[in-house]
């Protein structure tokens, strides 16, 4: 890691024998032997070359190899030693994307965030250095280092860019702020007395060094020649890694006469290698995107071939409708995932040719009706078929397992098309029949009052929390001094793209949204495997999620019991008590805890059981917004409600203060 080099006292190498103090500028003009001349004797605290580049891909003919279970996993932040005096920096970092957890995307990512760790490590302790007047105690070995893990983090970024990988497009910002630092501490170091003259001595010695690495172009050209390109590239990647932590000092026709020899040779090997490399990853991905596009046939054939074996005593029927709910959502999630794979993959919507992903939406669409279709169906003919002593248990068997689908979809298609149905179960049973009538009139009144209490109740509070969509829009949007994720002109949550570090858009997006009220809509709930009830939803590249209060299940409790009966006899009080069980909101506001920025492709292509509790069930339309879709991102919010709104019931948890 480049390092900070105190010249006043040096440790030489041999056991620590003595210390030997000397003038400041002696010790700096003999520091410029290691970065011209390579001299490894000078007696400083000793200095680690630059980090040759690894290879980042294995070779192109290799087979793709499946992706691992499990992903490289960042740290959350990195400790800086105290060795300015001051009271130990943290790294800002944040978690680090990709698309898929291969061996190629985690070794970039992890080679990336170690240039990125030594880089702002060293600008840090180098600032504030200069902050105190102390600029000339580094050496400009140590700064040629710093600018070297520069160049490689900005190698890694373009490389996970051409795999793919939205992580490239941050490391590419921050790479930028990081080279953006280096050269303002280099021209400040430059303006110390006596380095100008030291430049002046040491360009000679730097045009040989770079006379004598262009001996190796042959050599080079004798791999493109056998395409033998990855060694090329890895020969190019450590001359320039030599020259660059002496180039730096340069600039003008100074630094292009070093270069120069080089251009021809790397602008060929480059050229080929980001067609290997794009070749590579879209392969990848292909396969990625077969292994998860759905089999749309097999959960209706799985439906109808379970509702056709009726056994005697038993309703298989409203089973089977719960089940193919559970397949339906997973299903969609594969759909999803797919989606963010294809954005990945460059694949658009496109109104004159249907792309592969508008045939995958296709498809999903005609499931969706095929399956409505088939849920209807079935519960037509066991109200025909079944005997009259089964059909009050398969009524209401089946008002549970439609209420329970019905509120994870879409639209009221379902609802709508099963009323007749279940009517016809009751024209087969008069008794039946006269006990819904009568349960009907009594709950639907009762239902009725309860939603006009809560509309009531969420109304006298609902001016106190702006809209989430709103609110964002303002914390995110560019300004005068500032480089959000929306644009001045014409701003929009659906084109939020990371146009800054990620670090500068989270500050950003933070300072304006955490600790505000805030107001969200139609969210549905569903239980984390640590027993906590959530409510969510995702819309607009902004994905909501909070917690419901330990009183959520007593007013679901209370609400069971004023419906009169141990089970519901209306699809009404069905689905009342079903979106409450499950913690569906009509609206809810509360304070804004955290907020994460993420790629939309990533949120898509690891689109999980938990997320797609947020996203209704039903057609997908096309993103026609996807432009540069690896840039493009979403926002993650965790809100602690002040209030909740369920159909039925308003729940106060905390108090709601006026902005």
């Amino acid at each position: 890691m480049p390092g900070m080099r105190l010249v006043n006292i040096v440790n030489s190498q041999v056991g620590n024998r003595m210390n030997i103090s000397m003038r400041r500028w002696e010790w700096t003009i003999l520091a410029w032997g290691f970065v011209i001349g390579g001299c490894d004797h000078v007696a400083e605290t000793p200095s680690r070359s630059p980090r040759p580049v690894q290879e980042a891909l294995p070779p192109v003919s290799e087979p793709f190899t499946p992706e691992p279970t499990s992903a490289v996993e960042p740290p959350t932040s990195l400790g800086i030693p105290e060795s300015t005096g001051e009271e130990p920096l943290e790294v800002e970092t944040e978690p680090f994307w990709s698309v898929r957890d291969n061996v190629t995307s985690q070794r970039l990512v992890a080679q990336a965030r170690s240039r990125l760790s030594e880089s702002e490590t060293f600008l840090r302790q180098a600032e504030i250095a200069q902050s105190k007047g102390q600029l000339a105690q580094l050496s400009p070995r140590s700064i040629g280092e710093n600018y070297v893990a520069v160049l490689q983090l900005e190698r890694f970024a373009r490389r996970l860019v051409y795999h793919a990988e939205p992580a490239g497009f941050d490391f590419k910002r921050r790479a930028a702020s990081l080279h953006q630092r280096t050269e303002a501490l280099v021209e400040a170091y430059r303006r110390l007395p006596g380095v100008k003259q030291q430049l002046k001595r040491s360009y000679p010695a730097l045009k040989l060094q770079s006379h004598e690495l262009a001996k190796k172009l042959p050599a080079i050209e004798a791999m493109m020649a056998k395409t033998h390109w990855q060694r090329a590239e890895r020969e190019l990647d450590e001359i320039f890694d030599r020259l660059a932590a002496s180039a730096v000092w340069y600039s003008g026709s100074m630094k292009r006469a070093i270069i120069e020899p080089f251009d021809a040779v790397r602008a060929t090997v480059e050229a080929e290698m980001i067609n290997r490399r794009g070749q590579k990853a879209r392969s990848g991905l292909a396969v990625l995107r077969h292994e998860a596009t759905p089999n749309f046939a097999t959960p209706l054939q799985t439906f109808r071939q379970a509702t056709a074996k009726l056994e005697s005593g038993e309703n298989v029927g409203p089973r089977v409708v719960q089940d193919l709910a559970r397949q339906w959502r997973a299903l969609q999630r594969q759909v999803i995932r797919c989606e963010g794979i294809d954005h990945a993959r460059g694949i658009q919507s496109s109104e004159s040719t249907p792309s592969e992903l508008d045939k995958l939406l296709a498809a999903y669409d005609a499931f969706c009706g095929q399956a409505v279709d088939a849920i209807v169906q079935r519960v037509q003919q066991d109200a025909d078929e079944l005997p009259e002593e089964r059909l009050r248990q398969a009524y209401i068997e089946y008002l549970t397992a439609i209420a329970g689908l019905q509120r994870m979809l879409a639209d009221d298609a379902l609802r709508e098309a099963i009323a007749r149905p279940l009517e016809r179960f009751l024209q087969r049973s008069p008794e039946l029949a006269a006990e819904v009538r009568a349960y009907q009139r009594t709950t639907h009144e009762l239902l009725a009052k309860r939603r006009q209490a809560a509309e009531r109740q969420a109304h006298a509070y609902a001016g106190k929390g702006r809209s989430v969509a709103v609110r964002l829009l303002e914390a995110s949007r560019s300004g005068l001094h500032t480089t959000g994720l929306v644009s001045r002109v014409a701003p929009s949550m659906a084109q939020a793209a990371l146009v800054s570090t990620l670090p500068q858009a989270v500050r950003q997006l933070r300072q304006g949204m955490v600790g505000k009220n805030v107001t969200v809509t139609n969210l549905r709930g569903g239980a984390l495997d640590t027993g906590a009830k959530v409510a969510s939803l995702y819309q607009e590249r902004i994905y909501v999620r909070l917690t419901l209060p330990p009183e959520w299940e007593q007013e679901t409790a209370r609400l069971k019991q004023e419906l009169l009966s141990r089970v519901p006899l209306t699809l009404e009080a069905a689905q009342a008590l079903e979106t409450a069980r499950q913690g569906d909101l009509v609206a809810a506001s509360g304070s804004v805890r955290s907020v994460e920025v993420q790629p939309v492709v990533q949120f898509l292509a690891r689109f999980d059981f938990v997320q797609s509790m947020a996203v209704p069930l039903g057609p997908l339309q096309p993103d026609p917004r996807m432009v540069r879709p690896l840039n493009q991102v979403m926002i993650h919010l965790e809100i602690d409600p002040a209030w909740v709104h369920h159909k039925y019931f308003y729940l106060e948890i905390a108090r709601v203060s006026d902005e």
